[in-house]
């Protein structure tokens, strides 16, 4: 999804800059690192507030999943 979101943004750089409506200075030459890294701050680093709050559910009996065999 990044890759994605930057290959757009610089997609939309490169027009601006053939179509020389922004110049291409030492900012603009570092703004796709800025914008990865703000990309990765913001998709990837998870949200305190988001996460489930309070006990979790478990259960109250563990199952097995294969049965015991009498030749162990």
């Amino acid at each position: 999804m990044i890759a994605a979101i930057v290959n757009v943004y610089l997609a939309i750089f490169f027009l601006l800059v053939k179509l020389k409506i922004v110049r291409f200075t030492l900012f603009w030459k570092v703004s796709p690192a800025i914008v990865l890294v703000l990309l990765l701050f913001g998709l990837f680093i998870p949200w305190a507030g988001a996460r489930p709050k309070g006990p979790r559910w478990r259960s109250a009996t563990p199952c097995r999943l294969s049965p015991t065999s009498p030749a162990r």
